[in-house]
């Protein structure tokens, strides 16, 4: 299995792109995986200042559990190779870092940023 991430503005140049985020641009023509895409109200918080990235980090765990989201249960809904899309440029905190931070943990499956050869330490989930 080969799982990539990276963001909007390289999906025309990605293997299966799949957005995992609530809004997708008007352009984008991949599939939707929103049961990982975190909460309006938790980007606002973030965005807004009221949320820093560890606090983003342990809501965005609890929302996944809320969910019933498993690693091993998403990657059976995942394509053997595809990448998974957010809006964040590369080496900025986002949930998608906190996915493949996830998905490696539990799995031992490695999970790089799309054309990258490293993820910034930090930026996923512990």
């Amino acid at each position: 299995m080969r799982i990539l991430t990276s963001y909007f503005q390289r999906h025309h140049e990605v293997p299966y792109p799949i957005a995992i985020s609530r809004l997708v641009p008007p352009d984008f023509k991949g599939s939707l995986y929103s049961k990982l895409a975190p909460t309006r109200e938790l980007e606002e918080g973030f965005y807004q200042g009221r949320v820093d990235s560890e606090q983003y980090a342990r809501e965005y765990r609890r929302l996944l559990e809320s969910r019933n989201l498993a690693p091993h249960l998403v990657l059976q809904e995942l394509p053997f190779t595809c990448t998974l899309l957010c809006w964040e440029r590369p080496y900025e905190f986002c949930h998608r870092h906190l996915v493949a931070r996830w998905i490696q943990n539990a799995t031992g499956i490695a999970v790089k940023e799309f054309g990258s050869r490293f993820i910034k330490p930090g930026l996923g989930m512990a």
